[in-house]
């Protein structure tokens, strides 16, 4: 049995038998971090738009990804993703080859040699901040980002599909699901301290410039677009949760949208995140110790 104490989950998987009436290779991306914050399947590298943006509001189990290949399974608590699993299949006898997991933050495979029978592979990196974890299954085209962030501990998850795969997808990067309350009625929890909404503003402002001041990102439309989606999210994270340090999850999706910036394939997207991801978490760290002491001055 393997265990990883895990601050990031990179999961890049690739699958064949795919649609012909759909562009096989483009890829499509899905991302869900904060409280959470969903970004639901658009086509890589394309400008985020409020079409793909909703929220979930409820503590329970749901869906992220549901396909004949993967069950991409989600825990939220307290508005946070807590715990995560991920099962793959053969798609024509429908038997499952493997099954990862993270709970309590650990990730753990329970048959780790049927993982790497079936061409599962991992790699794993690590930093003050998150630890990430990198899986692999390359057979056709599919790629699953799950970090694990600290002070809070969460679940931030990256998914890179197909545009076939996508489209015969179900879970909440599809869309909404009933159970998932988009209102803050259901919270269970109540902040221990009230952030205001200006002081908010200024936390995540805090976080957002010092990450900048040391990002590599060319400014594009789809760069401003991710970075004002961070912005609006993050504040409304340290309003609904009374806690400054839930702005740094918010970097971890600029960082990701800036290493995965311009790849086209699923094995570039490994590659991608495996050499990039030391040196941009240590970027990160970087920048999430200045925010901490400019927002110390004013908080």
């Amino acid at each position: 049995m393997l265990y990883w104490l895990l601050g990031c989950l990179f999961i890049v998987g690739q699958f064949g038998h795919q649609s012909q009436a759909l562009t096989p290779n483009l890829l499509y991306t899905c991302h869900a971090w904060g409280d959470p914050h969903l970004q639901t399947w658009r086509a890589h590298d394309t400008p985020l738009t409020n079409d793909h943006q909703q929220d979930c509001f409820t503590n329970g189990v749901f869906d992220l990804v549901n396909n004949p290949f993967v069950h991409y399974t989600v825990q939220t608590h307290g508005t946070l993703i807590i715990a995560a699993s991920l099962t793959f299949f053969n798609p024509t006898t429908h038997k499952q080859l493997c099954k990862i997991g993270a709970i309590d933050f650990l990730v753990l495979s329970t048959r780790p040699h049927e993982c790497e029978k079936h061409g599962v592979k991992w790699t794993v990196t690590g930093t003050l901040l998150q630890f990430t974890v990198t899986i692999s299954y390359l057979v056709g085209g599919t790629n699953f980002t799950t970090s694990i962030q600290r002070e809070p501990s969460h679940f931030n998850v990256h998914v890179w599909q197909p545009q076939s795969w996508a489209a015969i997808s179900s879970g909440l990067c599809t869309k909404s699901d009933p159970k998932c309350t988009r209102t803050r009625t259901s919270l269970l929890d109540t902040p221990t301290k009230i952030i205001t909404y200006t002081e908010a503003q200024s936390i995540c402002q805090a976080y957002i410039d010092a990450y900048l001041a040391r990002s590599q990102q060319k400014r594009s439309l789809v760069w401003s677009n991710a970075v004002n989606s961070i912005m609006e999210g993050c504040v409304d994270d340290v309003v609904l949760t009374g806690d400054a340090e839930i702005a740094k999850s918010g970097l971890d999706v600029l960082l990701i949208e800036e290493l995965t910036s311009g790849v086209t394939s699923a094995e570039g997207i490994k590659e991608a995140i495996d050499s990039g991801i030391q040196e941009g978490s240590s970027r990160m760290e970087e920048a999430t110790q200045e925010a901490r002491m400019k927002v110390a001055r004013f908080l």
